[in-house]
């Protein structure tokens, strides 16, 4: 019991601390689509959609292995945390810096071959950069806290930066158009960063001093965090690739915006229940890690199964309440939007999926199984081209239907892996 409320009290402080970081973000996209045209909605969201795509595959692969590096340092050594974090913040910054550049290098390359050479956004794909640096900071500050378990502290971090950023957003977008809605997301991701940057700074005394050091170990330190993640990477350039790819095809085969500005309005909602899933099982993954590090396999077992019914049951719940609200939801955007009610029903179920596949994604990364992660990711990848490709001609519907493929396949690849081919961590 003792440690079923350990759970609910930090997977609460997270959930609300994702949703109240977050909502700035979500608000942007609601903001965008009504005062966009349907058309400059859909090269923003697929812009937007282009630039997470491409920070996620960094952060997603780092992410995982900083939350379980941190947790393992904060409960062994204490003395060696800001050693730690200055590794992790140089190590991320040469990655992210280096992909930015490589990014506003090929603008027009981008442009011409994957936005069907509409030039101009040229622009807006170049103010992207900024958004992509700011957006993968704002990411490595929430994995250094959730490593440190400090839940509370971020929901707090993420509302004043909600709060501040919002109204920016709206100000931004009103005089700007799609130019101003991309700065507004850049400017919110940038304050985010900062707000968590300060809190961890006043846990930790985390100085100048620990950054010049980290310069020194960072081959050494580095590395460990690097090894680990590159299945984690190849897995998180398959997740964020395919889905990408599989936009870029729809918009191709219609000839337009209108069906992707359509697919990403109800696709928000589907990232909500993400956001509040995956809060839930963040704070598995320090827990499994500790338990993991400690040999208390009995222990692990319980978290294990105890986030995977939380989860599923909070999954379930708020998929349960959207698809019954789909029609009034659509409608928010606009009566362009109204009839995608649909999307946001069969995205809802592939929530269900996805919340199913984190939970099992968390507990092979907790006991250094990563290469897992990656095999995973392919089974769901092939699974949602497949089905893409089968079901093109619904465009929209079609990627809808590829997402609840790949996140059912993927979670039971996980599923078989745990349950028949066993681990002896569980036993």
């Amino acid at each position: 019991m003792k440690l079923i409320k350990e759970v609910i009290h930090r997977s609460a402080w997270l959930l609300i601390g994702n949703i109240a970081a977050r909502s700035a973000a979500f608000l942007s996209n609601i903001i965008a689509a009504r005062l966009l045209s349907q058309e400059l909605f859909g090269q923003f969201a697929l812009l937007r959609n282009s630039i997470s795509s491409i920070e996620g595959i960094i952060s997603g692969a780092l992410g995982p292995s900083i939350i379980k590096r941190v947790s393992e340092i904060c409960h062994k050594d204490k003395n060696k945390i800001g050693r730690i974090f200055a590794i992790i913040i140089i190590t991320d910054l040469l990655l992210i810096f280096f992909v930015a550049a490589i990014f506003f290098a090929n603008s027009d390359f981008i442009i011409k071959h994957l936005f069907i050479d509409q030039k101009e956004i040229l622009l807006g794909l170049q103010i992207g950069t900024l958004l992509l640096i700011s957006t993968n900071i704002s990411s490595l500050m929430q994995s250094i806290m959730i490593g440190l378990e400090e839940f509370k502290k971020l929901t707090f971090a993420g509302l004043a930066s909600s709060c501040v950023a919002i109204p920016l957003i709206f100000f931004f977008t009103y005089f700007f158009s799609i130019y101003g809605a991309i700065f507004g997301l850049t400017l919110y991701f940038f304050l985010d960063f900062l707000f968590k940057y300060l809190i961890i700074n006043k846990i930790t005394n985390f100085c100048l001093y620990y950054f010049f050091e980290g310069l020194f170990l960072f081959w050494r330190e580095g590395k460990k965090i690097l090894i680990f993640s590159v299945p984690i990477f190849f897995s998180m350039v398959i997740s964020n690739v395919t889905p990408l790819f599989g936009r870029y095809l729809v918009v191709n085969s219609s000839g337009g915006f209108s069906d992707i500005a359509v697919f990403d309005a109800a696709f928000q909602w589907l990232t909500m229940i993400m956001i509040a899933t995956g809060a839930t099982t963040s704070v598995a993954l320090p827990m499994l890690s500790k338990a993991f590090g400690n040999k208390s396999l009995v222990i692990m077992k319980s978290i294990f199964k105890i986030n995977l019914t939380i989860n599923f049951a909070i999954s379930v719940f708020i998929a349960s309440a959207f698809s019954f609200f789909a029609k009034e939801i659509m409608a928010i955007y606009g009566e362009n939007y109204a009839h995608g009610y649909k999307l946001l029903v069969i995205l809802c179920f592939a929530s269900v999926a996805f919340t199913l596949s984190s939970v099992l994604n968390k507990y092979v990364i907790a006991i250094n199984n990563s290469w897992i992660v990656f095999i995973s990711s392919l089974v769901g990848a092939i699974s949602f081209i497949a089905v893409l490709v089968c079901t093109i001609q619904y465009r929209e519907y079609s990627l809808a239907f590829g997402y609840l493929a790949f996140y059912l396949s993927s979670a039971l690849t996980y599923f078989l892996k745990i349950t028949y081919f066993k681990d002896n961590t569980m036993h």
